[in-house]
């Protein structure tokens, strides 16, 4: 999972050697490949900076500015982000921009790897007896359910998404394993999605924030939509053109589900802390009116 907050140290990667990658944000690349110091030549710097000055120059106070430099060799890139927004961004995202992330994992690190000849399938990877088998397969038709039986019978499991190949190689990219209801019942591994609704099953309301809306954040709306039938509240905040649905679809069937079941739509950020805030002071008054004792009785039964 990746870490909303930015450090100031930064974080080494090497990627089987192939690619090296450095940033001072947690979890842009799976932490088995994180290293103490990097040998040889950094194909890629990933920055989130606040304001002041920086490394590039000058003093920047933007709210969004990006810089990019240099895509055919040492490739930089620096996201800047005005401080007085960061706890906001850090409220409604994942990450300080959504669309960055999936800029950064899908196109930028790919290309790493293709400028070396090497290149990311969308495959499942196992190994039995030094032979690797790659399961290749659309979304949601079983890849990660025949992956993980597999290795119940006995294979050594190396990747779940994605893989990384060159020529009859293959190399495990051990991302974050994506699990429904049937794999935590099939496969008794209920530990994580228990502690995930256990946090929403605390909580009065849900926002669902507009990010693109993929393979690795389908559980977010799967969690909504659990809190939406436990009687939480749940505003949405309207999705733009561009917030893009790389689900087939799924996603938006969610999303009509949500509203058809009472969810309320949002323009913004604002809008929704506003609503939230009105939901939240008018559930707490009427807590308060159903909890206020009655008034006390006479012994003839009369109210004084």
């Amino acid at each position: 999972m990746i870490n909303s907050e930015a450090n100031n140290e930064v974080i080494n990667y090497d990627v089987h050697g192939i690619s090296r990658i450095q940033s001072n944000l947690a979890g842009i690349v799976p932490s088995v490949f994180q290293v103490n110091q990097i040998k040889g030549n950094i194909d890629l710097i990933f920055k989130i900076l606040y304001d002041g000055k920086s490394e590039v120059g000058g003093a920047h106070r933007s709210s969004h500015k990006l810089f990019l430099k240099d895509l055919s060799a040492n490739t930089k890139v620096y996201y800047f982000v005005n401080r007085m927004l960061r706890g906001i961004y850090c409220m409604l995202h994942d990450f300080p921009a959504p669309w960055l992330q999936y800029v950064i994992t899908n196109i930028l690190i790919p290309l790493k790897l293709l400028q070396k000849g090497y290149s990311f399938v969308h495959a499942a990877c196992l190994d039995s007896c030094d032979e690797g088998s790659l399961i290749i397969a659309p979304p949601n038709t079983g890849k990660t359910h025949t992956a993980l039986f597999l290795n119940r019978t006995g294979f050594n499991y190396l990747s779940d998404d994605m893989t990384i190949i060159k020529g009859n190689k293959a190399y495990c990219y051990p991302t974050d394993l994506t699990v429904t209801p049937f794999h935590i019942k099939e496969f008794d591994i209920s530990y994580v999605w228990k502690e995930h609704l256990k946090m929403i099953s605390s909580s009065q309301l849900v926002i669902l924030s507009p990010v693109p809306f993929g393979k690795g954040n389908m559980k977010n709306l799967e969690a909504t939509l659990w809190a939406q039938r436990k009687g939480k509240n749940v505003l949405i905040i309207e999705r733009r053109k561009e917030d893009g649905d790389f689900t087939g679809g799924t996603a938006g069937r969610y999303l009509h589900q949500l509203r058809s079941g009472g969810a309320r739509t949002v323009r913004d950020k604002d809008e929704a802390i506003s609503e939230a805030e009105s939901l939240l002071t008018g559930k707490d008054r009427r807590r308060r009116q159903t909890q206020r004792p009655a008034p006390p009785t006479d012994p003839e039964g009369k109210k004084r």
